[in-house]
This record gives C-alpha cells, structure tokens and sequence, in this order.
C-alpha cells in the first residue's frame, strides 16, 4: 500500500505515518463532538439554558416577563445551534483537509462532504436528545444545524473568491 510521501523510507510498523498525522489533525473535530454531545444533554435543557439567561440579563439591570425571556432564551439557542454547527464545519474542513493533504481543486468537494457530515452529526445528536428525559428532538433543529454549516461554507468560499481576485489585482 503507497502512502505517498509519508511512506518512503519508512518501514511499516503496523502503525503507518498517515494514520498518527490524521489522529493529530482530528483532535480538535474530535473534541467540539463531544462538547456538542454533552451540550445535548439535560444541563443544557430550555429550563437550564432560561435560568441563565435571566440571570445574565438581570446583571445589565434588566427584567424580563416571562414571555420575554422564553423568546430570548429561544433566539439565543437557535443561534447557538447555528453558531455550534457552523463551528463543526468548520473543524472538520481543517481536519480533512489537513488529513487527506487536499488539493485547490478539491476544496468544493470537500466543502460539500463537510456540510453532510455536520447533517449527519446533527441528525444523531438529534436522536441522542430523545432518549434524554428533559430535552426534545426535532427535525427542525437538525435543518438549523445544516443551516450553520452551509453559512460557514459559503463564507469560506466567498472568502477564497475574494482572496483569489485580491491576488490578481496584486500581482
């Protein structure tokens, strides 16, 4: 088997180059999973979530009716669901890409596996939520969720857009 640059020379010990470089790369994909896995969790329930948003807001000198504070407290888990998937993309762009040594021409593919991976994530942390006795799963969150990753891709492909036409104009 031809591991490319990380093999030659290199007997094989059972544990090749590849494998220790991608382990390195996806330890950090590695490690938000299981944050947003915890996060799925009853500690992180609306009923969690609203007591600390009623106790941040009232640091400022505000109150909320009750009606506030759910809708705020709904707004800002919406957004962490965005912001969290969004996150993952991310993670898991560098991780691959780092992984697999990506080429420019790979980038699009690459960005698109990214967004299937965080459904899919999002679809199993969805299903990990309904076995958890004060959570809710639901199908609307895991389209936020790809909602987040996508907007991620898109920023990273309008950036490169941007980078590639600042680099002709230099030039």
């Amino acid at each position: 088997m031809d591991f490319g640059r990380y093999s030659q020379g290199v007997r094989s010990t059972g544990k090749d180059l590849v494998s220790v470089f991608r382990v390195r790369y996806s330890l950090p994909l590695i490690l938000w999973m299981l944050i947003l896995w915890v996060a799925s969790g009853a500690g992180f329930s609306a009923s969690h979530t609203s007591s600390w948003v009623e106790m941040v807001w009232g640091w400022f000198g505000g109150s909320l009716e009750s009606d506030g504070l759910q809708n705020l407290n709904l707004v800002l888990r919406k957004c962490g669901h965005v912001t969290a998937y969004a996150i993952l993309s991310g993670m898991f762009l560098v991780s691959a890409g780092k992984s697999w040594n990506v080429k420019k021409n790979w980038r699009l593919p690459l960005g698109i596996l990214a967004i299937v991976f965080s459904f899919v994530y999002a679809s199993i942390d969805e299903w990990h939520q309904s076995w958890v006795m004060e959570r809710t799963s639901s199908i609307a969150d895991v389209a936020l969720d790809t909602f987040g990753a996508v907007l991620f891709q898109l920023w990273v492909a309008l950036r490169r857009k941007y980078d590639e036409k600042r680099q002709t104009h230099i030039l």
